[in-house]
């Protein structure tokens, strides 16, 4: 018997690739909505961000309710829970046809249960894990994401109005300091006074405060860690995720993000405590067109994600 055994454990160590290992990671949903909540989308960034959720891999997506709810409603709001999980990973830049299965599972059975609450755990989307990333898939995580086909256009208003070479910024609020401890773990929020010269990444001098204050953070903090996001405006989907800064140095949103990282490190805070993404147009808070200057206020952003703390 224990030759017969060692026979097999051998014979399994012989043929590694025979064995598929999955990986499952959970994403949960209010009650009776099927919408990504704040929560949520924070939960798939910081998936994304640690290479739990790398490009290149294959994902099964699979969406549950609670016992709450008939048949037909449970499978419909399962099914359109696992869409908005598939929809965003899309919109983050994984191809759809990594995306092996898609689909509601309905309610998640349990013995019999009383009470109109329901079970909040079994309100998910199940993101399976086809197998351990390959060294390639590892590498391709750490090289920046390929670069938008954007169709030439005339440049559209930004950040601020151009007016000649000269700058014209809307007015900002006083320059506040960062409260740390009203920040949750993932959650991103938007430096409000920071603004920029229209189409380039250099800041205006009226929004130095805003760095400093987020210079302050991270060294009265030195256990904090963020990833430093930029956002545009103004650019219709069809023309594509971003725009080349006006000096060809980059994608606009990129290049911002990375000026912020970079005073950053020059007034010494480790590069080791920070990362730095652009996300172009694939996150707007208000949809394209904006329809006032307010509008694209909220789409023209530099948010910071905490990552630790």
């Amino acid at each position: 018997m224990k030759r017969s055994v060692l026979a097999l454990l051998l014979c399994l160590a012989a043929h590694p690739t025979r064995a598929q290992v999955y990986d499952t990671v959970d994403i949960h949903f209010a009650l009776n909505d099927p919408k990504l909540n704040k929560e949520a989308i924070n939960r798939i960034d910081s998936l994304i961000f640690h290479d739990v959720l790398i490009h290149g891999q294959k994902f099964t997506v699979l969406g549950y309710t609670d016992y709450l709810g008939g048949k037909a409603y449970n499978e419909a709001l399962s099914k359109t829970r696992a869409k908005n999980v598939m929809d965003y990973l899309v919109n983050m830049g994984f191809a759809q046809a990594d995306i092996a299965l898609c689909m509601g599972k309905g309610k998640i059975e349990r013995p019999p249960v009383n009470g109109k609450e329901g079970i909040a755990s079994d309100r998910k989307v199940q993101i399976v894990i086809d197998g351990n990333p390959t060294p390639a898939q590892l590498a391709a995580a750490a090289a920046p994401p390929p670069k938008p086909i954007v169709k030439a256009v005339i440049p559209v208003k930004d950040t601020i109005r151009k007016k000649g070479k000269a700058a014209v910024a809307p007015a900002v609020s006083k320059n506040t300091r960062i409260d740390l401890t009203s920040i949750s773990l993932n959650e991103a929020i938007t430096l409000k006074n920071l603004l920029f010269y229209g189409d380039r990444h250099e800041v205006l001098p009226e929004s130095m405060g805003e760095l400093e204050n987020l210079y302050k953070l991270m060294k009265e903090n030195n256990m904090v860690k963020i990833q430093i996001e930029g956002h545009i405006c103004c650019m219709d989907p069809k023309d594509g995720n971003d725009k080349k800064d006006e000096d060809n140095s980059g994608w606009l949103s990129e290049t911002r993000a990375k000026a912020v990282a970079d005073y950053l490190i020059e007034k010494g805070i480790p590069a080791s405590r920070l990362k730095h993404k652009g996300f172009g147009n694939l996150k707007p808070l208000v949809p394209f067109p904006e329809k006032n200057e307010s509008d694209r206020v909220k789409n023209r952003r530099v948010e910071i994600r905490i990552i630790s703390k």
